[in-house]
């Protein structure tokens, strides 16, 4: 399917590398300072605010050298169910996804891993009859543990990840440390996805 970013450069004028993919930027939405700072990092265009609508908007990027655009979206998963549908279909026809979570801030990590469960099984215990969308079966997903000003701690990273659970949504995720104050392990973000999405079924 055709993102957001695509169709935008094409109603401007632009002509858009037809093998361009859709990468999905999940993040919990406490700190849109930061996520916008990563998004920055792994774009070549200026970002661009997309407001649908329902009340969900987006974040809009985009990566000429591993031909990317990103669609980074703030997660919550209280709101009512109009929004978290709107919200969810900015994002469920990614190619692949990159999850942001901070390592200081536990706490946000209980409902960022309710919207990623919801993302993958597309409805809640508490309420079984409701729908929302989900994201591709067997995409990749590059889990970034964001330290900002701190200096990256793989370990930490290692011991905060579990409590997001990815194991028992039987999805293939990878892990890295990177730093959206200082840059560090932002290089190697768009090559290692991009080399993942080029060999299907290879490890990272």
């Amino acid at each position: 399917m055709t993102s957001i970013l695509t169709r935008l450069k094409t109603l401007l004028g632009a002509t858009p590398s037809p093998q361009s993919l859709k990468i999905g930027i999940v993040t919990e939405g406490d700190d849109s300072a930061s996520a916008r700072a990563l998004l920055q990092h792994l774009s070549d265009d200026p970002i661009i605010c997309h407001a649908p609508d329902r009340g969900a908007w987006a974040d809009l990027g985009s990566s000429r050298q591993c031909r990317f655009d990103f669609t980074l979206v703030y997660l919550g998963h209280s709101g009512p169910k109009r929004w978290l549908v709107a919200n969810g279909l900015l994002y469920s026809d990614s190619d692949a996804l990159i999850v942001v979570f901070d390592p200081f801030n536990p706490w946000a990590l209980d409902p960022l891993k309710c919207c990623l469960e919801l993302s993958v099984k597309g409805t809640v215990n508490s309420k079984p009859r409701d729908s929302y969308p989900t994201v591709r079966k067997g995409i990749p997903w590059l889990i970034l543990a964001n330290f900002k000003g701190e200096p990256l701690n793989e370990q930490k990273a290692r011991e905060q990840v579990k409590l997001l659970k990815l194991d028992a949504l039987n999805v293939d995720w990878h892990l890295r440390a990177v730093s959206t104050t200082s840059g560090a392990g932002m290089d190697d973000v768009g090559p290692l996805l991009r080399k993942k999405l080029d060999k299907p079924g290879s490890t990272w």
